[in-house]
């Protein structure tokens, strides 16, 4: 049997392990009612009645934020460094890819809300504090680390998916393509795949309402500016430029562990 293949499989097996053992510890009920009408009425700003109405101010407020913060870090990496922008056309044919993903990355955090108004997800309200917060950060963290760097390492793997769907991605490895913005540049199905690393955690793993929001935002803001070449931190960058290592998102938990981290280009 191929050595690689043989490790590759080791990979895999050990991360499902992993999952079991944290579920096995995190035995949290599903979202109780009460924690679901609570959930709803704080995005129920307007007291409306029209659950279809609700669920449609939601998709517009994530796609609000999305763009707000796509529209926030290329302004941060056009300051410090304008002449990656200067090829207009790499620029536009980003940012068209990008808007028709925000779009539908919004429509999967509705769907999700929804599926936790109707009490299907781990989300809860139990009353807030700093333990709490940092206990949820680090289940929610390597949990997302963990379902990434598996669907990662498989859409390197696997030579189907690679071609069709993951080296989308990768064409936009040169230094004056990474522009922030460059994070979402994806093929169509890869937004469902891969954004489900974030998702799948509120269905297995309990996690407070608030912390789920605030956790996700920081996370998302790192992972964009990531896609940069002079963001300080080059732990994905090195990754675009050796695609053999670092698959995790920001924290390299899963790499360390694996033999796939590289702490610098040279190395």
């Amino acid at each position: 049997m191929n050595v690689l293949k043989l490790i590759n499989r080791y990979n895999y097996c050990a991360i499902f392990a992993a999952y079991f053992f944290i579920l096995y510890f995190n035995k949290g009920l599903y979202t109780k009612k009460e924690y679901c009408e609570k959930i709803l009425d704080n995005v129920n700003i307007f007291n409306l009645t029209d659950l279809k109405l609700i669920y449609f101010l939601y998709f517009t407020l994530n796609a609000f934020v999305l763009n707000f913060i796509k529209f926030a870090t290329t302004a941060v990496i056009r300051y410090f460094n304008p002449s990656i922008f200067l090829d207009k056309k790499n620029y536009n044919k980003q940012i068209k890819n990008v808007n028709i993903h925000i779009l539908l990355l919004s429509f999967i955090e509705t769907f999700m809300f929804q599926l936790t108004v109707n009490g299907y997800t781990k989300v809860h309200l139990e009353p807030n504090s700093l333990y709490l917060f940092l206990h949820d950060a680090v289940l929610w963290i390597v949990g997302f680390e963990m379902t990434l760097y598996l669907e990662h390492r498989i859409m390197h793997d696997n030579y189907y998916i690679w071609k069709y769907i993951h080296s989308y991605h990768h064409k936009a490895n040169k230094r004056e393509n990474l522009l922030g913005i460059t994070l979402f540049y994806v093929n169509h199905f890869e937004v469902f795949f891969t954004m489900s690393s974030a998702y799948v955690l509120t269905i297995l793993f309990p996690i407070n309402y608030y912390n789920k929001v605030a956790i996700s935002l920081i996370y998302l803001i790192l992972t964009f500016l990531s896609h940069w070449e002079m963001f300080p931190y080059k732990y994905h960058i090195i990754h675009h430029k050796n695609l053999m290592y670092n698959f995790g998102a920001n924290v390299p938990i899963f790499d360390i562990l694996f033999n796939t981290y590289r702490y610098n280009i040279k190395n």
